[in-house]
C-alpha cells in the first residue's frame, strides 16, 4: 500500500518485480511475479449460407486479427451426410449443387492465415422431399435435436461395474427402446465418490474424467460406439458453479484479490435466488465465494470476460476435440437469473452453434410461463428445450 504503477504488457511473459531502497541505502527486490498476456491471432471463421439457382453458396468470413487469411478449405461429413457431395472449390466464395437425396447436409471449414494459425467452423442445410432447400439460422434446430428421444445414464446405477466402458456395452439396449440421445450425468473430476449422496455436480476439473469412471480414451469409445449406433451423446455440465475445491477458488483462498482467478468466481449476491438464498463464504472477513441455499458450489462471474473464455474454451473443446454432440446445462437459470441472456447465454448459443450448428442446448430452468421465452433461442437465450 506504500506505492503503486501501472505497467504496460507485452504479449507472452512479462517478469515484474518490486524493489525498495531503505534510508541506509540497502535495496531489496520481491520475488518474481509472471504475468502472462495471451492473444489470440487465429481466425475464428464463420460460414454464411444463401440460395442461388440450382444450388448453395458458401461465404467464409474468416474473422482473422491481421485479415491475412491464405487458405480455406471446405470438407462435406460424408460420414453423416444421406449422400456424399463434392468437395467445394477452395476459396473465400464457393458454390455446392443440390444434393437429390433429402436430409441435412454438413460442411466443415478450415482456414489457415500467413503464420499457420487455423480456425475451423461447421455449418448445415437440410433439403426436403421436394428439394426445395432450408438454410438453418442460430435460433434454429437441426431434426435430430426437433425428435429427439433422451435417455439420462446415472453411471453408478446404471451398471454394477459404474464405468463408462460397462456402459458402452449397454447402448445397444438403450437403441431397442427406441431413444435416439444418452445424456450422461457428470462425469468430470469432482473429488469425491459419485453416489446418492454426491451427484458429481462439484467439478473441480473440466477436462478430466472422474476415476471412478475411466478415462478420457474411455469417454471416446463411448460416444464412438454410440455414433455407430446412430445415437447422439450429450454431457451434463455446470456453467452456473465449480467445486469449492477447484483450483480456481483454492487461489483465491490463497491469494484473496491478488488471485488472477478473483474476476471468475462471483463475490456479490446477485438476481433472483429462486426461492433458495444466497451466502457469501468468507475467509478473514472477505468474500471467497457466493453460493445458494444448501450448497457449496462457487458461483461463477458471468459479468467478467475472463469466465467466458475459460468457459467457452472448455465446450469447444468438449464438441470439436471428444466429439460430444451437446450438453446438458445444470442450474442454466442461475447466470440468467444474475446477469441475463446477453452477458452469457445468447454468445454462448452462438459460438456453439459456429462451430458445431447441429449442438443440442437442453437447459435445466422453467420450460413454460410467463417470462420464460428468455430462456429460449427465439428469446434470445440458448435453449433448444
Amino acid at each position: 500500500g506504500l506505492f503503486s504503477e501501472t505497467i504496460g504488457l507485452a504479449e507472452g511473459d512479462n517478469l515484474i518485480r518490486a524493489a525498495v531502497t531503505d534510508g541506509s541505502g540497502i535495496r531489496r527486490t520481491s520475488d518474481t511475479v509472471n504475468v502472462r498476456y495471451r492473444v489470440n491471432h487465429g481466425p475464428k471463421p464463420e460460414i454464411l449460407l444463401s440460395l442461388e439457382d440450382g444450388g448453395i453458396r458458401l461465404n467464409a468470413w474468416a474473422n482473422d486479427p491481421e485479415e491475412d487469411v491464405e487458405r480455406f478449405d471446405w470438407t462435406p461429413d460424408d460420414e453423416r451426410n444421406p449422400m456424399p457431395i463434392p468437395a467445394p472449390a477452395p476459396f473465400e466464395s464457393t458454390t455446392v449443387s443440390t444434393p437429390s437425396l433429402p436430409g441435412e447436409y454438413y460442411i466443415d471449414l478450415k482456414v489457415e492465415d500467413a503464420e499457420g494459425h487455423t480456425g475451423e467452423a461447421r455449418a448445415y442445410f437440410t433439403v426436403r422431399p421436394d428439394g426445395t432447400v432450408v438454410l438453418p439460422d442460430a435460433d434454429g434446430n437441426p431434426q435430430w435435436v426437433r425428435d429427439a428421444v433422451v435417455y439420462e445414464i446415472y453411471l453408478p446405477a446404471f451398471t454394477p461395474e459404474g464405468t463408462l466402458a460397462a456402459a458402452e456395452e449397454r447402448l445397444p439396449a438403450i437403441q431397442s427402446l427406441g431413444a435416439n440421445v444418452v445424456w450422461l450425468m457428470p462425469i468430470y473430476e469432482n473429488g469425491e465418490t459419485v453416489n446418492e449422496g454426491n451427484a458429481g455436480y462439484n467439478v473441480t476439473d473440466f477436462y478430466a474424467v472422474h476415476p471412478q469412471f475411466g478415462t478420457l480414451a474411455d469417454v471416446d469409445r463411448f460416444i464412438g460406439t454410440a455414433h455407430r449406433l446412430g445415437l447422439r451423446v450429450i454431457l451434463d455440465s455446470t456453467p452456473n458453479h465449480v467445486s469449492e475445491r477447484h483450483p480456481w477458488v483454492q487461489d483465491i483462498l490463497q491469494w484473496g484479490d491478488h488471485s488472477p482467478f478473483r474476476s471468475v468466481v462471483e463475490s456479490r449476491i446477485l438476481g433472483d435466488a429462486r426461492g433458495m438464498g444466497q451466502y457469501a463464504f468468507q475467509k478473514d472477513g472477505s468474500t471467497v465465494y457466493v453460493h445458494y441455499d444448501g450448497w457449496s458450489l462457487s458461483n461463477l462471474n458471468y459479468a467478467s470476460l475472463k469466465t467466458g473464455v475459460l468457459m467457452m474454451d472448455m465446450y469447444r473443446w468438449w464438441l470439436t476435440e471428444r466429439d460430444a454432440d451437446g450438453f446438458r446445462m445444470d442450474v442454466y437459470w442461475g447466470p440468467q437469473n444474475r446477469y441475463g441472456s446477453e452477458a452469457w447465454w445468447r454468445p454462448f448459443r452462438e459460438e456453439i452453434k459456429r462451430v458445431k450448428p447441429e449442438a443440442f442446448i437442453l437447459g435445466e430452468t422453467d420450460g413454460t410461463g410467463a417470462g420464460t421465452e428468455a430462456n429460449y433461442a427465439d428469446g434470445g437465450g440458448a435453449c433448444d428445450a
